[in-house]
């Protein structure tokens, strides 16, 4: 019997999040394939009914972790540019952030993997990179405005 989407979609986000806390942890280099899907509670052969190849994985992994960072977000209701620049650089400037297990940050944690890996991983980071910098453009642009 042919697994649900559902149990799909559980799977590959399985994956993503042990390849991101493995990936932070260790670096590119020094994660397989086998300790991705042993962390997971998978085997090896499922991985490849989610994924390429590695670097697939390590490409899609920061894409992910950024979706789940506190830059994805909008400013909450009734809070300014300003503030929340101030706040979203706090928090990305704090020990906190560098030591976070649950979702770290893929600027933090693959800066030093993706000068040395294959064009699809730098092009993932370089685009990442470039939208990081757009957003807090963006937030800068209008607390200028903001500001008489």
């Amino acid at each position: 019997m042919p697994y649900t989407k559902k149990h799909k979609s559980q799977s590959r986000e399985r994956i993503l999040t042990s390849a991101i806390t493995l990936f932070s942890r260790h670096g590119y280099d020094n994660v397989t394939l086998d300790a991705v899907m042993a962390h997971a509670g998978m085997t090896r052969g499922a991985f490849y009914n989610h994924f390429d190849s590695k670097q697939s994985l390590y490409a899609e992994g920061m894409k992910s972790a950024v979706s789940k960072s506190p830059m994805a977000n909008d400013a909450p209701a009734g809070v300014d540019a300003y503030e929340h620049l101030e706040r979203l650089m706090k928090g990305y400037l704090s020990q906190a952030h560098v030591q976070e297990s649950k979702t770290p940050c893929p600027m933090a944690f693959m800066v030093t993997d993706v000068a040395n890996h294959e064009p699809e991983v730098r092009e993932t980071y370089t685009q990442i990179f470039k939208s990081f910098s757009h957003r807090l453009a963006t937030l800068m642009a209008t607390d200028d405005a903001d500001t008489p």
